[in-house]
This record gives structure tokens, sequence and C-alpha cells, in this order.
């Protein structure tokens, strides 16, 4: 993602008294709240992106922003309905590997979706990248 505002109140997920030993003038507006925009906050918080830039301010500022995970709903209508939508579904049926070439390719299989399931955990979901 990149715009031209900081997202407002990034400051406070950096190294701030770097910013401020570099920039002191941004103290009023950082105790103030005014630092930034809050649309692109709201922006960075709906989007996730993994990168944002912006350059308003004209100073270097690296932040990490961890985003909030959304609470399950675990009303009795959504515990209903998600017990519903399982019963509904149909089973899988696994098929066994009779050949040499059948077993390799599902050793195969198993392999990539074990390589995907570690990428996937490694990636940083969940966390915005910001330079600004």
């Amino acid at each position: 993602m990149m715009s031209h505002d900081w997202p407002a109140g990034i400051e406070n997920h950096g190294d701030t008294a770097g910013l401020l030993a570099r920039k002191p003038f941004f103290y009023d507006d950082i105790q103030t709240g005014r630092l930034g925009n809050p649309h692109s906050m709201r922006l960075l918080q709906k989007l996730k992106p993994i990168w944002w830039f912006s350059s308003h301010l004209h100073v270097k500022f690296a932040a990490i922003y961890i985003h909030k995970t959304e609470a399950k709903s675990d009303t009795k209508e959504d515990i209903k309905a998600e017990t519903e939508s399982e019963t509904k579904a149909e089973p899988e049926l696994e098929t066994v590997p009779e050949t040499e070439s059948e077993i390799k390719a599902e050793a195969e299989l198993n392999t990539n979706a074990e390589a995907d399931t570690e990428t996937e955990a490694k990636s940083p979901q969940g966390m915005s990248k910001l330079l600004v």
C-alpha cells in the first residue's frame, strides 16, 4: 500500500524517541493525536497490507503494526449454524494408493502440503510493516 499521509498513531508502533530526536517539532502533534491521518489508519486496519509506504512527513520511520484478531462468536445461533453446515457436508472418501506410482504421487502431494503449511506459519499474517 502506498499513501501520502502516515496512518494516525503509527508513531506508537516504532521508535518514537528516535523520531522525536530527528523531528522534535512533532512532539505537540504526537501528544494531541494530530500526527497522521485517521482515515489512513482505518485503511491499514481494514486492508491489513503486508507493506505500507508513506512520505508526507519527510523523515524515514519504520514501524510494525500488529493487527487485532477478530474474536470468534460463540452464540447459540452460530454454534447451531456451524454444526448444521458440518452435518450437511459430504464425507470425504479417502482412497488408498495401490500402485507404486500412486504411492509416490501421494507422498509428493503430502510433502508439498507440509511445505505450504510451514511457509504459511512463518509468514507475517496479522502484521503490517510500515516505512513512512
